[in-house]
Formats: structure tokens, C-alpha cells, sequence
């Protein structure tokens, strides 16, 4: 899952106190939303933010069944991935996952009240 800044900023370091402060409650919510929804007793942020000057966190779901996803293997996984690409979870998978993790995020952050 990706989770995008509204606004261009390079990194957290660029964010205001109370948009700081919202950035990282509505980053746990995700990772929340993305643990309950996939099973999963982690998951990884990853930002980068090297090619654009705008702060998106790579949300990434942590499986214990597979080794290539532990620490920093997840990031050799997701070149393995690309260069393999019947790797991948197949779309509908991911299309499911993306609406569970969605009602999830919805209702941890209360956008339902």
C-alpha cells in the first residue's frame, strides 16, 4: 500500500507540527488497517523519496511464511518481483486486499462518523 502526502514535501522533516503530527496518527491508522486486514504481525514503512520531492510511504505487509519479505530482504524481494513478474499476487488478490484494507483504514479513522 502506498500512502501519499496531499501536498509536496520532500520528507517528514518538511511537515509542520500539526501536519506532522496528523501525518504520522493517519501512517499508524494505514499500518494498522493493513495488519488487520492482511493477517499479518507487521508491517514495514519504507520512504525514499529521491526522483520527486513528494512524501509517499511504502506500507508493506510483513509475512513470516516467506523469508524474502524479513527486514531489509523486502527490498530485494520487490526488484525480484519486478524482473519476475509472475511473482506477483495476482490483480484480483490485490483489488480485494486494497477494499479490505480500505474499510478497515475507514473505520480506524472514523471516517464512517
Amino acid at each position: 500500500m502506498l500512502l501519499d502526502l496531499n501536498r509536496h514535501a520532500q520528507g517528514p522533516a518538511d511537515l509542520a507540527g500539526d501536519e506532522a503530527h496528523e501525518f504520522g496518527a493517519v501512517m499508524g491508522a494505514a499500518m494498522r488497517a493493513v495488519r488487520t486486514a492482511t493477517g499479518v504481525p507487521r508491517v514495514y514503512s519504507v520512504m525514499f523519496g529521491e526522483t520527486a520531492a513528494h512524501l509517499h510511504a511504502h506500507l508493506i505487509p510483513r509475512d513470516p511464511s516467506c523469508a524474502a519479505t524479513k527486514a531489509w530482504a523486502v527490498a530485494d524481494w520487490y526488484r525480484e518481483v519486478a524482473r519476475n513478474p509472475e511473482l506477483a499476487t495476482p490483480r484480483d488478490s490485490i483489488v480485494e486486499m486494497t477494499r479490505a484494507i480500505a474499510r478497515v483504514g475507514a473505520h480506524e479513522l472514523n471516517l464512517f462518523a
